[in-house]
């Protein structure tokens, strides 16, 4: 009777409801008043809502930023800045590494080059993994250009 995607539904719907009440700063008698003025206005009930949907949200969305892009925030990534280049440099100097020795040692080498090539990749993106508490989206960033290098290298490595 009570199954997982109703009880899903419910904790949502209890999330945004108080989610709604503390960024609504409208009363809900303001709301109301609104409400009743537009039917007397031969207004739409939908615009007053819509219009304080947005108003809700757009507070919302201003206390994110005003957090996510803190004073403090914006130092513990420049801080980490050079930590992520470093990873991401050491990687090239490495995987370049590898293909000069893949050109000395073709017919031997390409098994053992393409798997310690995997290797370091993964071995850097462990790395990446470590620093995602800092800044997840710029560590997808990272992870991306990453990926991006490891496919480089590896056609290179044809």
């Amino acid at each position: 009777m009570f199954n997982k995607k109703t009880f899903l539904v419910a904790v949502w719907y209890v999330f945004g409801s108080v989610v709604s009440s503390l960024y609504n700063k409208k009363k809900p008698s303001e709301l109301k008043k609104d409400l009743k003025k537009s039917k007397k206005d031969w207004k739409w009930d939908f615009d007053i809502l819509f219009k304080n949907f947005l108003e809700t949200h757009s507070n919302l969305f201003k206390d994110f930023k005003q957090v996510i892009f803190s004073e403090k925030n914006k130092k513990l990534l420049n801080s980490k800045k050079q930590d992520f280049l470093k990873i991401i440099d050491s990687y090239k100097v490495e995987a370049q590494e590898l293909l000069w020795e893949l050109k000395w040692k073709w017919k031997d080498f390409v098994s053992e080059a393409s798997s310690k090539l995997e290797e370091l990749y993964k071995e850097k993106q462990a790395d990446l993994n470590e620093l995602k508490w800092v800044a997840p989206e710029k560590v997808k960033e990272l992870k991306a250009k990453l990926l991006e290098l490891f496919k480089e290298f590896k056609g290179k490595m044809k």
